[in-house]
């Protein structure tokens, strides 16, 4: 395609990106701004996005398919010493490594282990710590959590989540490809290949059971 043909295109998404970054409460904060990529394009500016796993990779995740690695990553992960969503720094709580992902084609692929205190990763995992959690109070502190994160009213955070609850629905009806490139580019890990498999039912699967 020609340049001049692109051109327009490019000049609209870098105004779309500028608008972005203003409307964000942390302009400091830019990563999370990349982190929710379909093919390759910014779909959320949000600090504080959700995190649903589709119930196919439930069980899949940076510490349970690398265990031998997990210490390693999460104490790097915790050097900035302040949480990467709400910018907090309260040493008096527990940081808490967050894998952010995201899904390209049959791929789903590593994006980013942040940093984020307690507070953050509960509201971050909303749909796990409705679940998990006995009281109805602890649900509504999370959603409270990620409203106040990303400068948005209950409504808007709960209309959000059900978006998210919906889209999470359908990437569950799918299959997934593990993609944790991401572990030798930042962290300098090689990832053994048959971990980016098939899952569940593959090899991936057979592998973290024997791990248990």
């Amino acid at each position: 395609m020609p340049l001049a043909t692109l051109e327009p295109h490019l000049r609209k998404f870098a105004k779309e990106f500028r608008e972005i970054r203003q409307r964000l409460p942390r302009p400091d904060v830019t990563f999370l701004s990349w982190i929710r990529c379909e093919d390759g394009f910014v779909t959320s500016p949000l600090r504080l996005p959700l995190t649903l796993i589709p119930s196919s990779m439930a069980e899949v995740n940076v510490r349970t398919a690398l265990p031998q690695h997990w210490d390693a990553i999460r104490h790097q992960v915790y050097r900035p010493h302040r949480c990467e969503a709400c910018g907090g720094d309260n040493h008096d709580r527990p940081w808490e490594a967050h894998e952010y992902w995201g899904y390209d084609g049959h791929r789903q692929v590593l994006r980013h282990i942040a940093c984020l205190c307690d507070m953050c990763h509960a509201a971050t995992h909303l749909g796990r710590t409705r679940t998990v959690s006995a009281s109805d109070e602890v649900a509504r502190d999370a959603l409270a959590r990620l409203a106040r994160v990303n400068g948005l009213s209950l409504s808007a955070a709960a209309e959000y989540a059900r978006r998210e609850l919906a889209l999470v629905r359908e990437r569950s009806k799918r299959q997934w490809r593990l993609d944790l490139s991401l572990l030798t580019r930042e962290f300098g890990i090689q990832v053994p290949p048959e971990l980016g498999g098939p899952a569940p039912g593959g090899l991936l699967r057979r592998l973290l059971g024997a791990a248990r």
